[in-house]
């Protein structure tokens, strides 16, 4: 059995170092986000619709959610740097409290309220303690309309990756502050290793992973298996071989990569805390248990065979390979090793 603990930053200074979000109200009530995050499986628009409907007291399905298109979006950090529901989140939720601030102010003049007074239910509006006195959102956006010369409700958000971050990233000159929040996971993998053939199985792994708060529970569960299946493969498996500059397995014919019947026993559990510059708390957990997964593989080997690999994938040829060294009989796998290190 093998352990690690590893973290991830949450978004860096990286070109173009900042998300922006557009929330149009229409006239159903229902409203409209534009965003420039690419969804690519992770499940980028069902977060940011989430985060879109808990800011304008919206049910998930009032979200209409158009992505990654450069004619309509606005600039997105981009869907890597594991800064998608940190960075991009964070202009969503800006975007849409600015498009409620526009409702609330129209409602707050029809009801003859304080805006801080107002609270929403089911897509409608009343004063605090006088449900019975409400407004819907198309009747406020309708006369919003009507008294603002055809002018619509659409809010706009906008936040930085990094809100000190100079013009050129500290990520580039590998000093200063780098983010403004860190993702934290530990892992344990539980492996077999056969003396024989050298083969390496994954029987189980565990990985307990601070996100912040996890603004979709699957969602993050399915990027921590994502990260579990990943870090295998490139512990066990994954390699590209060059031979004078010209790559020999070009593809997946070659290329080996974990299959779903080489998938262990995995549990993944969260550990909730709340990070203050998140939206609702939420940090990374898309990338940060990949190496994790690699350090408690190798780990695991080491605590089954006593050689320590420092070079992946970990293969069964290397495998077999150290463990057909002579060793002289004072000489422990440790000290077997640097003899490895040597003879290679």
């Amino acid at each position: 059995m093998g352990m690690s603990a590893c973290s991830m930053f949450t978004g860096a200074p990286f070109y173009p170092f900042a998300s922006a979000a557009i929330v149009k109200l229409q006239d159903d009530g229902s409203a409209t986000l534009y965003t420039g995050a690419t969804e690519m499986g992770q499940g980028s628009e069902t977060t940011m619709a989430q985060v879109a409907a808990q800011e304008l007291g919206l049910e998930l399905k009032d979200i209409r959610v158009i992505s990654g298109d450069t004619e309509l979006c606005p600039i997105d950090l981009g869907q890597f740097l594991s800064g998608g529901a940190f960075v991009t989140g964070n202009a969503v939720k800006l975007a849409a409290s600015d498009a409620k601030s526009q409702l609330f102010k129209m409602a707050a003049e029809i009801l003859g309220a304080e805006e801080s007074d107002l609270v929403t239910k089911g897509k409608k509006i009343y004063a605090h303690g006088s449900p019975d006195k409400s407004i819907s959102y198309a009747e406020v956006i309708h006369l919003n309309i009507q008294r603002n010369n055809g002018d619509p409700i659409i809010g706009k958000g906008n936040t930085k990756a990094l809100q000190s971050a100079e013009f050129y990233p500290s990520l580039a000159k590998a000093k200063g502050h780098l983010t403004e929040a860190y993702g934290f996971a530990v892992q344990v993998a539980e492996v077999e290793v056969d003396t024989l053939t050298g083969q390496i199985k994954v029987i189980k792994t565990v990985t307990f992973h601070d996100c912040g708060f996890p603004l979709n529970r699957s969602i993050v569960e399915g990027q921590v298996h994502g990260n579990v299946s990943m870090g295998m493969g490139q512990a066990l498996w994954e390699e590209i071989v060059f031979d004078k500059g010209q790559i020999q397995n070009p593809s997946f014919l070659d290329y080996r990569a974990p299959l779903a019947t080489e998938t262990p026993n995995m549990i993944s559990e969260m550990v909730e805390t709340h990070d203050p510059g998140g939206p609702y708390g939420a940090k990374e957990v898309g990338e940060g248990s990949i190496s994790g997964m690699l350090a408690a593989i190798a780990n695991a080997v080491y605590d089954a065979i006593g050689i320590r690999f420092t070079k992946l994938p970990i293969t069964p040829e290397k495998v077999l390979e150290a463990l057909t060294l002579p060793l002289a009989p004072c000489m422990d796998r440790g000290q077997g090793l640097q003899m490895y290190r040597r003879h290679r």
